[in-house]
């Protein structure tokens, strides 16, 4: 249970749009009754409340709100404030191209599939090798070492069709 004392400097993560809300506590109240795990989830919403500590913030904006401590964390230092702002924006840069590189990847596996060709992919740490199902069947025989110098896929178990993962993963 997290715990907070009047004139902690705290903050709120809106879920949606992960802004930040800062403020500071002015007053806590403790909870009503004493948590029990066993109960918590029989319980109205209002018993629930009755369980949990409040804390009454003053958000920067003049306005006060109570809130369950549990939906408060501690306010980001300056440099932690910096890299969360950084991060959001460059994180959505970040997932548009791992959005377009599993497009690309999706077609890749398909390619291999239609035509049972296996594949190295070498655009992660992991440098995974992709195994199409249809490799058994439509080059049955063939030496899978002469598969890996051709196409640098491995997979020690070729009829298993997919993503090869080794015993370090």
């Amino acid at each position: 249970m997290r715990e907070f004392s009047v004139g902690d400097l705290v903050q709120v993560i809106d879920g949606e749009d992960d802004s930040v809300r800062d403020g500071e506590v002015v007053a806590v109240t403790p909870a009503k009754v004493q948590f029990n795990s066993d109960q918590y989830w029989r319980l109205s919403e209002t018993g629930r409340k009755n369980m949990e500590a409040h804390a009454t913030v003053k958000w920067t904006d003049g306005t006060q709100e109570e809130l369950s401590v549990e939906e408060l964390e501690p306010r980001d230092s300056e440099l932690e404030r910096e890299f969360r702002d950084s991060a959001s924006s460059v994180l959505k840069q970040i997932n548009d191209k791992l959005d377009e590189s599993r497009a690309a990847l999706n077609e890749a596996v398909k390619l291999s599939e239609k035509h049972g060709v296996p594949f190295s992919a070498g655009i992660s740490p992991l440098s995974q090798s992709y195994f199409p199902a249809s490799f058994s069947n439509k080059f049955p025989g063939v030496d899978t070492e002469l598969v890996n110098n051709i196409t640098g896929a491995y997979s020690d178990y070729p009829e298993y069709g997919g993503w090869q993962h080794s015993a370090v993963c």
